[in-house]
C-alpha cells in the first residue's frame, strides 16, 4: 500500500525517488494532478536513484514563487508560510529555516539548475508516486488531493443514497463501466427485492490517492427495516476507485471484516405456538446430536450445499472438530427474533467446552441463526452469524 507522506516526516522528505534499474534508460515523464509537466529548460534525469528536474517549472507548478541568486547559487521557493532553500552543490536544504539533509545535491547541467523532485514535491505537501509502466513520476498536490477526497465522499454518499432508495440504475451509474454486466445488475436487483436495509457510512479513511486512482477504507452500518431477515451489522470495506473522463467511479469493493450487532431482545415476535415449538426443537435436537457426536443427525438439521465437494468439506470439518476439539456444548438461551411463513431467525446463547493443545477452554457464544422451511415442512438451519465468542481457560 502506498502511503501519504507528511511534512513532518523529515526522513521521508529527504528520500530520493527510487527508480527501478529497468527505467534507467527510458525518458522520465512527470505529471502533476494528472497533467503532463513540460520542461522547456531541460530534460529530467536520474542519478543514483534520485530524479532531478529543472527547478523553475516544478516550483511554479506547485504554486511556489521562485527566485534564483546567481552569486550564492541559491534557489528559493515560497508560498503560504512555506520557504524552501536549496544551494547548488550542497546536500543541505532549509525548510522554514530548518536544516534538511538531501540524498544528492542540486546540480547545474547545460546552464540549468536541477533539483531533487521528490524532496521539493513532498516538502510542498504533495504526494509522489513512480509509475513503472510509463516511466512517469506522478505528483498530486494537497489541493487536488482534498478535492479528490471531497469528490469521493460525495460518491460514497450517493452510493448509499441509491441503495436506500433501491435505485439500481443510480447505483450502477456510480460503478466503473468495465466492471458492470447483466449478472451484477440482476444480483443487485434480487438483493434489493429480498431485503429492506438502511445503509450509512460511519467513517472514511483514505489510503492511496493519485490523479486517477484511489483506495478508500470505510466502516459502514446496515440496519434491517423490513423484508427477509438479515442481521444488523457494522462492516469494514476497501474500495478501489478510478477516475474516468474526470469523474470518480467505483472499480471494486471488498468487505474484509464484519461485526454482527446484537438484536433488540425486547421486541416481541408473534409466532404460532406449533411453529415456535418446531423451531426451538431444531436447536434442542441439534445440540443433543452435537454432544452425542452424531454427524448424520447434525447434517440432517442443516441446509446442505448442492456441490458434492462442498458437502464433503463440511462433513470433514465437523468430523475433525468433533474428534479432536469438542468436549461438550450447552444451549443456554434461544429466542425467536424473526418469523415468516418460510423463514425464521433465532438468537442463541451457548457454552462450549473444547480442547486446545493441553488446555481446556470454555467458549461463551452469542449468535443468530436463520432457518428455512423445506418443501416437506421441516425447519432447517440455513445461516449462522456470530455476535461474540469469548474463550476462558479452565
Amino acid at each position: 500500500m502506498k502511503k501519504i507522506a507528511t511534512l513532518a516526516a523529515s526522513a521521508v522528505l529527504a528520500t530520493a525517488l527510487i527508480l527501478p534499474a529497468s527505467a534507467a534508460g527510458n525518458p522520465i515523464g512527470v505529471t502533476v494532478d494528472g497533467n503532463v509537466l513540460h520542461f522547456s529548460a531541460g530534460t529530467p534525469y536520474s542519478e543514483n536513484g534520485t530524479t532531478f528536474v529543472p527547478f523553475r517549472a516544478i516550483f511554479e507548478k506547485l504554486g511556489l514563487q521562485v527566485s534564483w541568486d546567481s552569486k550564492t547559487k541559491k534557489v528559493t521557493g515560497k508560498k503560504n508560510g512555506l520557504s524552501i532553500e536549496l544551494t547548488v552543490g550542497s546536500r543541505t536544504a532549509k525548510v522554514n529555516g530548518v536544516l534538511k539533509n538531501l540524498t544528492l545535491a542540486p546540480a547545474v547541467r547545460g546552464n540549468t539548475v536541477y533539483v531533487p523532485l521528490r524532496f521539493i514535491s513532498q516538502t510542498a505537501g504533495a504526494d509522489v508516486n513512480w509509475n513503472a509502466d510509463t516511466s512517469t513520476v506522478e505528483i498530486q498536490t494537497s489541493e487536488a488531493k482534498e478535492l479528490a477526497k471531497n469528490e469521493i465522499r460525495a460518491l460514497l454518499d450517493q452510493m448509499n443514497k441509491s441503495l436506500n432508495e433501491e435505485d439500481v440504475a443510480g447505483y450502477i451509474a456510480l460503478l466503473d463501466p468495465d466492471t458492470v454486466d447483466d449478472e451484477l445488475k440482476q444480483s443487485l436487483q434480487d438483493y434489493l427485492d429480498t431485503y429492506d436495509t438502511s445503509f450509512s457510512i460511519a467513517s472514511i479513511e483514505f489510503g492511496y490517492i493519485s490523479g486517477s486512482e484511489a483506495t478508500v477504507y470505510t466502516v459502514e452500518q446496515s440496519k434491517r427495516i423490513g423484508g427477509d431477515y438479515a442481521p444488523d451489522s457494522e462492516d469494514s470495506y476497501e474500495y478501489s476507485l478510478v477516475k474516468k473522463d474526470g469523474v470518480w467511479k467505483i472499480n471494486s469493493v471488498d468487505m474484509y471484516a464484519q461485526t454482527v450487532l446484537p438484536p433488540d431482545l425486547s421486541q416481541t415476535v408473534t409466532v404460532p405456538s406449533n411453529e415456535e415449538s418446531a423451531i426451538k426443537s431444531v436447536f434442542e435436537q441439534n445440540f443433543k446430536d452435537i454432544n452425542e457426536k452424531n454427524l448424520d443427525g447434525i447434517l440432517s438439521a442443516i441446509v446442505l450445499p448442492e456441490d458434492s465437494e462442498e458437502l464433503q468439506d463440511m462433513k470433514d470439518f465437523y468430523q475433525d472438530y468433533l474428534n479432536n476439539y469438542f468436549i461438550k456444548s450447552t444451549l443456554e438461551k434461544q429466542q425467536i427474533i424473526y418469523y415468516s411463513k418460510n423463514k425464521a431467525a433465532v438468537y442463541l446463547e451457548s457454552s462450549t467446552l473444547e480442547k486446545e493443545d493441553s488446555k481446556t477452554i470454555t467458549i461463551k457464544t452469542q449468535s443468530i441463526q436463520t432457518l428455512t422451511k423445506s418443501s416437506d415442512g421441516k425447519w432447517l438451519i440455513d445461516e449462522a452469524y456470530t455476535i461474540s465468542a469469548e474463550p476462558t481457560e479452565e
